[in-house]
């Protein structure tokens, strides 16, 4: 029975690689010396954050190039990525593994990991004025508002949520109201949204 348990995986492992013969091992690389120094693994091609490390001189299975990235196979024997220069053929100088590098410019696929909802995105949001009476008394700080930006990336019910006075209140309505905004997402369709902003005013000597 022992013989058993010990097999069974191994041939489903084969099976795996042998429908895949663009598998191809290596090893985190080491070149700089540090021992310590850990690779970071990546969910997919599309996230930034790392979901965990590798460590120096680990074996992996390497899968696809996907431009930056490598898509390998850890020992978890689980689908990661990891940045293309961490991975070399050799254990003891750094070899780059040998696939394609893809001609054109690489645009992953992300759709999937958009969010459905998104907030408005400023396409057009020029500067207010300075007032002269905020000028005269060097005042300066952040004027903050709420307002509800259409479908059409316009905003609408501009309010102050707390203000400077001396006229810069006036002026960031003013000037807020002349902003444009690519609308919120919702599913991809434009959809109203209430936001809050900052509006800053520095003094200048």
């Amino acid at each position: 029975m022992r013989l058993l348990r010990f097999w069974i995986p191994v041939a489903l492992s084969a099976l795996v690689w042998a429908g895949n013969g663009a598998a191809k091992t290596g090893y985190v690389d080491c070149s700089l010396g540090n021992k310590h120094r850990q690779t970071p693994l990546f969910l997919n091609a599309c996230v930034s954050k790392p979901i965990g490390y590798l460590s120096c001189g680990e074996k992996v299975s390497v899968v696809s190039r996907e431009g930056p990235r490598l898509k390998i196979v850890a020992a978890d024997g689980v689908e990661h990525y990891v940045g293309a220069a961490s991975i070399s053929q050799r254990k003891n100088r750094f070899v780059p593994v040998d696939l394609p590098v893809p001609t054109e410019p690489y645009v992953p696929d992300c759709t999937a990991f958009r969010p459905k909802v998104s907030n408005p995105s400023p396409v057009y949001n020029p500067e207010p004025d300075y007032s002269d009476d905020a000028r005269m008394n060097h005042i300066e700080g952040t004027v903050n508002l709420s307002m509800t930006v259409g479908t059409d990336g316009r905003p609408r019910d501009v309010k102050i949520e707390k203000g400077l006075g001396h006229g810069l209140d006036e002026n960031a309505i003013k000037a807020v109201q002349a902003w444009r905004f690519e609308p919120a997402l919702d599913d991809g369709q434009p959809v109203e949204k209430k936001i809050l902003v900052e509006v800053n005013f520095n003094f200048e000597h």
